[in-house]
């Protein structure tokens, strides 16, 4: 996958977006518009037509992996879009995304798309596991945050790593 890289910055970033499932059955999850965007400390190369591009990129993998991080605050590119979102990182990315020619809204719909999928998918095993444990549906809740990468197409990639706790 080659990441988007916004004008002004050329560092991979996720987007993290927060759901909170009140309820299995009926299944009801909330979305926060409130959301985590985590940017890479090294810039990508830009540059793919030179030779060695890719031995750039990946040799080094983790200097382009997304564990420590730049809060958005520290980056001169994102100061009028926090300026305008107070703060808030999920509105500033969606207005990055918008000033580069991006719908930053239809990718924050996307990303609202996956996760919904992914969690009526997972409703029969979390069904399972409850009943496992003689519990309903309505009794627990779980907030979950899905990691996502977007492409250099604007398109939104499931960043996949699952660590499950059922709490009561």
């Amino acid at each position: 996958m080659r990441p988007l890289l916004l004008p002004g910055l050329p560092r991979v970033f996720d987007v993290g977006l927060y759901v909170l499932v009140s309820s299995v059955r009926p299944l009801r999850v909330w979305a926060f518009n409130r959301s985590l965007v985590r940017v890479c400390l090294s810039s990508y190369p830009r540059e793919r037509r030179t030779k060695g591009w890719a031995r750039a990129a990946f040799a080094e993998s983790r200097r382009y992996v997304i564990k420590e991080y730049t809060p958005l605050w520290r980056l001169r590119a994102f100061a009028p879009h926090l300026r305008r979102c107070a703060g808030e990182a999920g509105c500033a990315m969606r207005a990055a995304l918008d000033e580069a020619g991006y719908d930053g809204g239809g990718v924050w719909r996307r990303m609202e798309r996956i996760a919904a999928t992914l969690l009526v998918a997972l409703r029969p095993g979390v069904e399972a596991a409850l009943a496992r444990r003689r519990m309903r549906g309505a009794s627990a809740f779980e907030l979950l945050r899905f990691d996502f990468l977007v492409d250099e197409d604007a398109q939104v990639r499931l960043r996949v790593r699952v660590r499950v706790r059922l709490r009561v």
